[in-house]
């Protein structure tokens, strides 16, 4: 096949049309995944939904209007009334049931806050993630290309000294075996790339199929941070936390209004009374009355003890959830250490001596020192070396992304 085919190929499947695309940095791709993506707009509806109702549990129940008639003779019209009475009764609880009704609504709003703070680090991590995977399988494309023109470079040596007899066919053989591999190698990349740009789109709020090219580079330096300061910023900020602490807030206020039914409810009504036909005049009156609660212990105690057990159980969930956070920030915190020292030993060893050793053999070839072979198999480790050098350097942000979920907030600048 024609080595300009692959090139258009490449330019049309990969790069896509020039004229529709926009760069993105990942600063305009959190700030896009902030404003547009539905899950994180949902996730904030339902918070504002929870903090709005907070309102309903600390009010009291709604008054109630009446009114009544009385002396009605039997077989006369209902417009024969002798007493008429119009009045409103208003129902309250003991007033301390208000306080910790608050307390509860206060909780669960504090609660649906921290669980949207916690789905946003999540969809961020993820746009953090996806976007740097886009920006290494670009690198990763330009390197499957320039050893795409090798290949074609290496194929046409190789039949060039196959017809001075220089050498065999089994060597022009293995020179269009390589060029197999190289366009199996772009083509998968560029699969990949069309893939996972897809999947930023739909983090961003965009439609799949929007070109986009990110805008950034594969360069991470070594942290600075340690995992005892870690532990202690999570403990303070991570939503994980604060969700935990809001649930046993809302189960101490549910205990605590579970016994609130011992204290008696209260009631006052107002009316005013109206005489038809008896010589009286209209007068108001008022009522005040108050509930005994006589069957407390026999209704109640069930109640009581499933709050004490929701109680118990909200505690021992927050001790659970802590270990489990604080071992997932050591593991990732591990990991990222180990991240890096390898992308940085890829950079200053690795890259360095296969760089090195393709130039010498290139040099030795030209020069007549060595066979052609070796130098193939050293540009072959080259491309192999800074392909892993690419996915050294994707790991480090990867784990970075991870770190910051764990921790549950931002730790690095992007």
């Amino acid at each position: 096949m024609h080595r300009w085919y692959w090139h258009v190929l490449f330019l049309v499947f990969a790069i896509g049309p020039l004229g529709a695309q926009t760069q993105l940095t990942i600063a305009d791709a959190l700030e896009e995944a902030r404003e547009k993506n539905p899950e994180l707009l949902s996730s904030a509806e339902y918070a504002k939904a929870e903090r709005l109702s907070l309102w309903s549990a600390i009010l009291p129940a709604n008054p109630e209007v009446f009114m009544e008639k009385e002396g009605i003779q039997e077989g006369t019209a209902l417009s024969q009334w002798g007493e008429r009475k119009i009045g409103i009764v208003q129902s309250f609880r003991f007033p301390t049931a208000y306080f910790f009704e608050g307390n509860r609504g206060s909780a669960l709003s504090r609660m649906a806050l921290a669980r949207h703070i916690q789905n946003e680090n999540n969809i961020l991590a993820r746009v953090k993630i996806v976007f740097m995977n886009v920006l290494a399988t670009q690198k990763m494309m330009q390197l499957e290309e320039e050893m795409f023109k090798w290949a074609e470079i290496n194929l046409e040596k190789s039949r060039i000294r196959v017809r001075s007899g220089e050498t065999s066919v089994i060597d022009s053989l293995r020179a269009r075996v390589l060029l197999t591999e190289s366009q199996n190698s772009l083509m998968a990349a560029t699969n990949t790339y069309h893939i996972q740009k897809a999947e930023l789109n739909v983090l961003l709020g965009r439609s799949s199929e929007k070109e986009i090219i990110v805008k950034g580079e594969l360069n991470p330096e070594i942290s600075t941070v340690d995992y005892n300061r870690l532990r202690a910023k999570a403990l303070a900020v991570n939503p994980v936390f604060l969700t935990q602490r809001s649930n046993t807030s809302v189960s101490k206020a549910e205990y605590a209004l579970a016994w609130h039914d011992l204290l008696p409810e209260f009631s006052i009504k107002a009316f005013q009374r109206k005489f038809q036909f008896e010589n009286l005049a209209n007068d108001r009156g008022f009522e005040i009355g108050m509930t005994v609660p006589i069957w407390f212990f026999v209704k109640e105690q069930t109640q009581i003890r499933a709050a004490k057990a929701r109680l118990n159980a909200s505690n021992y969930d927050y001790t659970a959830t802590e270990q489990s956070v604080l071992i997932d920030i050591k593991k990732i915190y591990s990991g990222l250490t180990l991240a890096e020292k390898t992308a940085q030993c890829f950079q200053a060893q690795s890259l360095a001596e296969a760089e090195e050793l393709a130039r010498i053999t290139r040099l030795s070839y030209e020069a007549g020192e060595s066979g052609y072979l070796e130098m193939i198999e050293s540009f072959n480790t080259l491309a192999r070396v800074k392909g892993q050098f690419i996915q050294a350097q994707l790991a480090v942000y990867q784990a970075r992304a991870r770190l910051e979920v764990a921790v549950g907030t931002s730790l690095f600048n992007w």
